[in-house]
């Protein structure tokens, strides 16, 4: 028990200690890092065999010294001038194949991130992935992160 914070960094023990530290009401969250989320948009493709979606791509590196949650991925829609058409978060279970969603991804661990979406038609032009984490205090995003100010 007094090691936990360092065992929940464990990507072979931590999402185990976490979930039975859950269960006897105790939940347990490892530090994260927002910045060390490394993502790179790889883009959208129409796909033959599902007339009206579109499959955007994307990968996630994890730069922290320490192992940390799939983030979720806030998926922008934008219009030609930059504008806002919509907008969603994307669970981990929804881009990445299997348990690993359940997971921690390690340090230095690359994921590749695959959504289908409906094509949302001409009026957007372009869309932006940032990476999401959901804490005590609500949503905070990596591209909502601001400098403190001095």
């Amino acid at each position: 028990n007094s090691q936990r914070n360092a065992l929940l960094l464990q990507p072979s023990v931590g999402p185990l200690l976490a979930r039975t530290y859950a269960r006897l009401g105790r939940p347990l969250a490892a530090p994260v890092d927002l910045a060390a989320y490394e993502l790179r948009q790889w883009g959208a493709t129409s796909d033959a065999s599902q007339p009206g979606r579109l499959l955007l791509r994307a990968s996630i590196v994890n730069r922290a010294a320490h192992a940390q949650p799939y983030p979720l991925l806030r998926l922008t829609l934008q219009d030609r001038f930059g504008g806002v058409i919509g907008a969603r978060e994307i669970e981990p279970a929804e881009y990445l194949p299997g348990a690993a969603a359940a997971s921690l991804i390690a340090p230095g661990q690359r994921a590749d991130a695959e959504v289908t979406i409906v094509d949302p038609g001409s009026e957007a032009v372009g869309f932006e992935i940032d990476v999401c984490l959901q804490s005590a205090d609500g949503l905070r995003c990596a591209g909502d992160t601001r400098p403190p100010v001095s």
